[in-house]
């Protein structure tokens, strides 16, 4: 961090980002899928039943490692609107050796059977790590993080109320892409509702829970804009835009 660096060095590595971010270093941030994106999506949409696409799928294969590529670019912005290290979540079983082939790997078989691209980026000082999911099947992009409702606040009114007070400053814009998933001790499953909703809370609960405090929220930002999805282009400009 800057607080750990003399100022000398504060304006070599500022002028050092500057340096890559600029044209003429030649380096190319990530700007759009390859071609086979609209193709994986045709091969999508011609899915019928329970079937899945080829894990030999060349336009799977070549959107997974543009996905790849994807992520890395998403941390950098990340780290640079932050002004802190975001790093990617990447599981202990994918470290070292031939880890990165695994996970590769692991994520065509996602890609393929359950038509999903999944990401978590690890932010510092957040109370849990960004969940990013890409739903080809539904043309929706996803971005959610798990909110631990505080214990020392008692009803679930207080603890509503503890999460709006964190969500009081979303523009208006994005306020009909929020969606809040709430969930209760003792009870399977989740109540959803928007933020709308959430924010006049009153008659929203069902009356079975009322007097159970609610234990978790989830946070969640949609994006289900399908012409937009299908644009190499406009695909990757909404994700980072969500994200």
């Amino acid at each position: 961090s800057e607080g750990r660096l003399d100022p000398e060095q504060v304006v070599i590595l500022k002028d050092f980002r500057d340096y890559l971010s600029a044209k003429k270093s030649g380096l190319n941030r990530f700007t759009q899928m390859s071609p086979s994106w609209r193709g994986l999506l045709e091969d999508v949409r011609k899915l019928s039943g329970s079937q899945s696409l080829s894990l030999s799928s060349e336009n799977a294969n070549a959107v997974l490692r543009d996905w790849f590529f994807e992520e890395r670019y998403i941390c950098l912005q990340l780290s640079e609107h932050l002004k802190a290290e975001v790093k990617l979540h990447v599981p202990r079983k994918y470290l070292g050796g031939t880890g990165s082939v695994l996970r590769f790997d692991d994520s065509m078989v996602d890609l393929t059977q359950h038509l999903t691209l999944q990401s978590r980026f690890i932010v510092p000082n957040a109370a849990d790590s960004i969940h990013l999911k890409v739903d080809l099947g539904q043309k929706k992009i996803e971005v959610s993080m798990w909110l631990q409702a505080p214990k020392d606040i008692p009803t679930t009114k207080g603890r509503i109320g503890w999460l709006m007070r964190m969500l009081a400053d979303v523009d208006q814009e994005f306020m009909s892409q929020i969606l809040i998933h709430c969930s209760w001790r003792r009870k399977s499953g989740q109540h959803v509702f928007s933020l709308s909703e959430i924010k006049s809370w009153k008659g929203i609960i069902p009356r079975d829970l009322a007097s159970v405090s609610i234990t978790y929220f989830e946070i969640k930002m949609i994006c289900d804009d399908a012409v937009g999805f299908r644009s190499p282009i406009k695909f990757v400009q909404k994700t980072e835009l969500l994200v």
